[in-house]
């Protein structure tokens, strides 16, 4: 297995030699490599024109060397003297070499077999097979000679390179058939066995500039890219810092996951990249890169770089006490670009509960701070990294304990809000006409003896009143008694606050009471069938508002058009209900398509536009009912963990709070799926979630409407519903159950306009065997007055984040 070593590509960079070598010949060099053992170099460069080898009459026409691929192969010391020379005809560019000692002879891996190419023409000749040969001072060697060791591993190539790895027993190879380059990575042993069959590792060159030489080491590739300087396009400093580049490829994945700009040895007169290669010395690893440098002759200038990355994933914990206090968590993850996903997840008492995470390269480079961790509990911050070839990798942080400032017991920091929850004098119950403006006289309605009353999200409210009727009047009894669900409304205040409104469902009369029971206004929803064509798929509006747009707009919209625009609406928005709705959060949610239409793309979906509403909850769109407000957002402007909610404690609970492990509708992978039963063809699946995780395998599926097969939902939105159907079923939600009538204490730090369902609360609740500290989502909220005392319950549930929604 390679070591997962990575060099440091920012880091010091030494000169190899004492000043910038000349070479054989008066060009470039183009590649090198290391004889450890002897501690010499070889360095390939084409042969100059005008230059005559050994065995020639004269020299070739000019450009014949570049096109047919002639080579000078220098020997060269540390010091920087040239020792010996062989040359070789018809070979390659020089791009490649591989220097292989065995039993006292110094081998060399070379592209070998170049094609001509027309002379003068500026194309350079490159090798279609690979040699082995031992160099031989002074030697000129052609294409054909007798004893040669020649490799063919991918017949038809036009172009080849090696990249000889001998720490790690690997050779490597970059080659094109004329489609591209790509890397084969080959055990060293079967590749000399020449059996090419089974490469440990394929995957494509990725496509930047200026490429000029690579070299394997470990997991990794290096390529380096550039050119010379040029006033005009490459201007040396101060106009500009060159445009030398390294590419660093994980060969275990074939993605890049370092680009990294050289900007050492900037007060070159020449600079131009040229080699690259990684020295085995005996203090360890060394990459060692190559400029051209000076006027003709040119002159080879080496620099080494020694530092490594540390390539281990790690999370570090730290108590802040700083405003505001926390705790600070520094992650360090140094392949981010390989990256699949990440994720941060709070342990305490044996119970991970994430708190962060995201997808590819988010991870935050500043870190993360925990503004609510619990209170004097131990606490293990766990990071779990999935890189793209899915590999998992963890790291678990040094337990820490918060104490605050005030000591364990204290609240210091988590101050409590400036008002509070409090308990009311009195409710008051009015009938309105439908539209909840003008008021229905029924003097009775003061003789209250119990009220309830909700909020929720995503679904219906209801609230009621008993009222005593004892020695009504008869002409209050008669303006009761004509009360009729639909045509009014009950309307209730807490002190001065209206709290609740809505179309009155149901009255009951008993002999000494009359119950009148009613649902919020998203119900008239419920009842209104759709005469619209939905189809908000293009990005300018047509002539009724429909485009491609945030989920909270296509629900106002579509709401609006069959409340205002239809022919079946007289008059125009009877219920009262469009200047009410609010629009949240639209600048944090992303566009995204939404169609039923058919074939013909003209067919309306037949369905109650409530539940048109609803399957826009697939799609992240989050909806309540406050007073008479119907309040759209969407879960990612809700449930971001970058804000943070109202704090609560458990003390600011009445009665025996319960902290209850569900798994009843766990779920840890989504598919979601656009496919119809009546027809599998069309339509896409897209999973997302978690695997291999402790709890098995649960699986939810998704069935998205509203997706036209000739404009299909995008990859995208398929996603978002997947991911919000996981919201607070991974890992098995952790919920605060307050039984038999328990409720929020009246000095609960929260106001009752503030408990709306759908937002964020924090909970602490650190007195128990299971210590919880977490976000949650309020989902419903109930509430009963008998006349003189209030309870206040609540309903809430983990906000479990997906990894989308970090990255707002």
């Amino acid at each position: 297995m390679a070591a997962d070593i990575l060099f440091d590509l920012e880091g010091e960079a030494n000169a190899v030699f004492p000043a910038p070598v000349l070479l054989d010949q008066t060009r470039v060099h183009q590649q090198h490599d290391y004889d450890e053992a002897a501690q010499l170099l070889y360095v390939t460069q084409v042969v100059a024109n005008g230059v005559t080898l050994p065995g020639e009459s004269g020299p070739p026409p000019t450009g014949t060397r570049d096109a047919r691929g002639d080579l000078a192969i220098n020997r060269v010391t540390l010091g920087g003297q040239v020792t010996g020379v062989m040359y070789v005809r018809a070979f390659d560019h020089g791009s490649g070499i591989g220097v292989d000692p065995a039993g006292g002879t110094t081998y060399l891996w070379l592209a070998y077999d170049a094609e001509m190419e027309e002379i003068g023409s500026g194309v350079n000749a490159h090798g279609r097979r690979l040699v082995r040969l031992p160099f031989q001072d002074g030697a000129v060697v052609d294409v054909g000679d007798a004893g040669l060791d020649v490799y063919e591993p991918i017949p038809g190539a036009t172009s080849i390179t090696p990249g000889l790895d001998l720490v790690h027993g690997h050779m490597g190879i970059a080659y094109s058939t004329g489609s591209g380059t790509r890397y084969d990575i080959h055990d060293l042993d079967r590749f000399r066995a020449k059996d090419y069959s089974s490469p440990l590792y394929s995957f494509p060159r990725p496509s930047y500039p200026d490429f000029q030489s690579w070299c394997l080491f470990g997991n990794y590739v290096y390529q380096f890219h550039g050119s010379a300087y040029d006033d005009a396009s490459n201007p040396p400093p101060p106009a500009g810092e060159g445009n030398a580049w390294f590419t660093v490829i994980d060969i275990r994945t074939g993605l890049v996951v370092r680009r990294v700009k050289n900007i050492n040895q900037l007060s070159m007169a020449y600079r131009e990249p040229e080699s690259l290669a990684v020295w085995n010395i005996a203090s360890g690893p060394r990459l060692v890169y190559g400029f051209a440098e000076s006027d003709t002759p040119r002159r080879m200038a080496l620099y080494g770089i020694d530092s490594l990355v540390d390539t281990s994933v790690t999370i570090t914990a730290t108590v802040r006490m700083e405003e505001p206090p926390g705790i600070s968590l520094d992650l360090h993850v140094p392949d981010t670009m390989a990256m699949a996903s990440w994720q941060i997840d709070r342990i305490a008492g044996g119970i991970a509960q994430p708190l962060t995470g995201g997808d590819g390269a988010s991870l935050p480079a500043e870190g993360f701070i925990d503004f609510s961790p619990p209170q004097c509990v131990a606490v293990v911050y766990r990071l779990t990294v999935r890189l793209q070839d899915g590999t998992v990798v963890e790291d678990d942080a040094t337990a820490v304990t918060y104490i605050p400032e005030g000591g364990c017991g204290s609240t210091a920091a988590l101050a409590a809000e400036p008002n509070v929850l409090g308990c009311p004098e009195k409710y008051t119950a009015v009938i309105h006409w439908r539209g909840g403006a003008l008021p229905y006289p029924a003097a009775s309605m003061d003789r209250l003896t119990k009220v309830t009353w909700s909020r929720t999200v995503n679904d219906i409210s209801d609230a009621a009143v008993t009222v005593l009727k004892g020695d009504l009047p008869a002409e209050c009894c008669a303006a009761l008694g004509q009360v009729e669900p639909w045509v009014h409304e009950l309307t209730l205040y807490r002190d001065e606050d209206l709290v609740w409104q809505g179309p009155i469902l149901r009255i009951t009369e008993r002999a000494q009471t009359v119950l009148i029971e009613a649902v919020d206004v998203f119900a008239w929803l419920d009842h209104v069938a759709n005469t619209w064509r939905v189809s908000y798929n293009t990005v300018v509006a047509d002539s009724a508002g429909r485009k491609r747009a945030s989920v909270q707009y296509i629900a106002w919209n579509h709401i609006r058009l069959n409340l205002t625009d239809s022919a079946l609406s007289k008059p125009s928005d009877w219920a009262g209900i469009l200047p009410y709705i609010v629009r949240v959060g639209e600048s944090l949610t992303l566009p995204t398509s939404f169609i039923k239409a058919g074939s013909t793309k003209t067919a309306i979906w037949p369905a109650y536009v409530g539940d048109i509403v609803r399957e826009l909850t697939k799609r992240g769109l989050v909806w309540t009912v406050l007073g008479r407000s119907i309040r759209l957002s969407s879960m990612k402007g809700v449930w971001s963990w970058r804000r943070q909610g109202t704090r609560l404690t458990a003390s600011d609970f009445a009665g025996d709070i319960e902290i209850v492990k569900d798994g009843t509708s766990a779920a840890t992978y989504a598919l979601a799926t656009t496919k119809q039963e009546t027809d599998l063809s069309p339509g896409k699946t897209i999973g997302v979630g978690r695997t291999g995780t402790a709890y098995g395998r649960l699986d939810t599926i998704v069935e998205i409407e509203g997706s036209d097969p000739e404009d299909p939902l995008g990859d995208g939105d398929i996603r978002e519903a997947g991911l919000s159907a996981l919201v607070g079923r991974y890992p098995v939600p952790v919920t605060l159950n307050i039984p038999q009538g328990s409720a929020l204490k009246q000095d609960a730090p929260v106001t009752i306009q503030r408990l709306v369902p759908g937002e964020r609360f924090d909970v602490l609740a650190d007195e128990f065997c299971t210590p919880l500290e977490n976000a949650f989502v309020l989902s419903d909220v109930e509430v009963e007055w008998d006349g003189s005392t209030e309870k206040v319950a609540v309903s809430m549930t983990p906000a479990e984040i997906a990894a989308e929604e970090f990255s707002l």
